[in-house]
């Protein structure tokens, strides 16, 4: 997406697309609210200070996922929500 979106756009043109298209899939885990997604991608994966010491400004998957994701998140919780920053 090339505008500026904020969470009430991600979460109704996005997510509610995404979880609908992966419900029967793996990669969809309904118990991550849409709050959480958009706060990982944002604050973290994207909007982390650590962030923009990697190329294209955004974590790997194995930084996020291994040292950066919210403690709250189990390790394949984690790795669902970067499978969604990579849609997104």
């Amino acid at each position: 997406m090339a505008e500026e979106i904020d969470f009430e756009l991600f979460s109704e043109k996005f997510m509610k697309v995404f979880r609908k298209e992966h419900q029967k899939s793996s990669k969809c885990n309904n118990k991550l609210s849409d709050a959480m997604v958009w706060t990982e991608i944002f604050s973290v994966i994207k909007g982390g200070f650590k962030s923009h010491n990697y190329y294209q400004n955004f974590l790997p998957s194995d930084v996020y996922i291994t040292k950066e994701a919210s403690p709250c998140l189990t390790h394949a919780e984690a790795a669902q929500v970067y499978f969604i920053f990579l849609k997104y």
